[in-house]
């Protein structure tokens, strides 16, 4: 073999060699470099959009935490159920707030649940429940305004959704056919405790499923209505909507002046009310939480309103020891509106001043 050949083979082999290096070792690394860069880009990109995500974070907590009260108030605002029993209590409640208003025929539509519709999945989702109420009224001018501020407080679960009127010159009187629906929200994870209506007389009524009714208020002992309303007290099972203990002001759709326990035991209240510069205040102290100076409109006589419900089993201890000072010259009279006949769940410690 001659030098030239042995040269050309030196030279083909360097290069089969160089080839071999660059497939085998430098093409493969420089290929991984590539894709760690690209990996490496898109984790900075990452990190850059946590990094402004991270900012926002205290927005986010704050939109949260707004989202879970209003969360928090629907679910206390709409109950878990909806019944012509729930119906009914509104309209009796009605008619023993004002005293001119007797409601006539009253149909109750069946329950309907409104569901949401997910256009990307095509699922459904039951949200509420809603019925519909329909009666007519006979009533004046002045009482139509009362209805209507009454309905008002219930603007999150009760809508006035059709009102007609007629003029009955001769009675000086409207009548007025209405429409009402009620809303409920799906109890899915919430225990449901029925309402139980003490002041309907047994052997008497059994109104909820009949479809037509006359509804005829009871007459409660020592009740006094003007339709001003002054303080509630509510007394039900733990397990049902809302707080288990809440003490208020009757006309407060903010519920600002509330004050709620939820302990499944008997809490100690105090209650005052008294007079200054001819204004009338309440002052009430329950489970350590005070409410001062809570100012209200007066009519002829005070009235503190009690709804407490028939106890679920002996392990129901709901209750309240309730101290009263009334520091006024208008009676104070206690309207047991429900209240558990055989174990009752107010108990009245001691009083001040006239109190019936």
């Amino acid at each position: 073999m001659s030098n030239r050949d042995k040269r050309l083979l030196g030279i083909l082999g360097i290069a089969i060699i160089g080839l071999i290096l660059y497939y085998a070792v430098y093409r493969p690394i420089t290929i991984k470099k590539q894709a760690l860069e690209e990996e490496m880009v898109a984790i900075e990109e990452r990190v850059a959009t946590l990094r402004t995500e991270y900012d926002k974070m205290p927005f986010y907590l704050e939109e949260t935490e707004v989202a879970q009260t209003r969360i928090k108030e629907i679910q206390e605002a709409l109950p878990a159920e909806l019944s012509q029993e729930r119906a009914f209590k509104l309209l009796f409640d009605i008619e023993n707030t004002f005293s001119n208003i007797n409601f006539g025929n009253v149909t109750f539509s069946n329950v309907e649940t409104l569901a949401y519709s997910n256009e990307l999945n095509d699922e459904t989702t039951e949200m509420a429940i809603r019925q519909n109420v329909v009666s007519n009224l006979d009533l004046s001018y002045t009482d139509l305004k009362a209805f209507l501020r009454y309905i008002s407080n219930y603007k999150d679960r009760t809508v006035l959704t059709n009102l007609s009127m007629n003029l009955l010159e001769e009675e000086n009187k409207i009548t007025t056919t209405l429409v009402m629906n009620m809303y409920g929200l799906v109890g899915v994870e919430r225990e449901i405790e029925p309402v139980i209506f003490n002041t309907v007389p047994k052997g008497k009524a059994q109104p909820f499923d009949s479809p037509n009714l006359r509804i005829t208020p009871q007459t409660v002992t020592n009740r006094v209505t003007d339709g001003t309303g002054d303080l509630f007290i509510t007394l039900k099972p733990t397990r049902a909507d809302g707080y288990a203990q809440v003490i208020g002001l009757t006309n407060d759709p903010g519920q600002r002046s509330y004050v709620t326990g939820d302990g499944n035991n008997v809490v100690q209240a105090n209650l005052r009310v008294f007079v200054e510069n001819g204004n009338y205040y309440a002052t009430y102290v329950m489970n350590g939480i005070t409410k001062s100076r809570q100012s209200f409109e007066v009519g002829q006589a005070l009235e503190l309103e009690l709804y407490a419900s028939n106890r679920v089993d002996d392990n129901d201890l709901v209750g309240m020891n309730l101290t009263i000072v009334n520091q006024t010259q208008l009676p104070l009279y206690i309207n047991k509106i429900e209240e558990d006949s055989t174990k009752p769940r107010l108990n009245i410690v001691s009083t001040e001043g006239e109190v019936n």
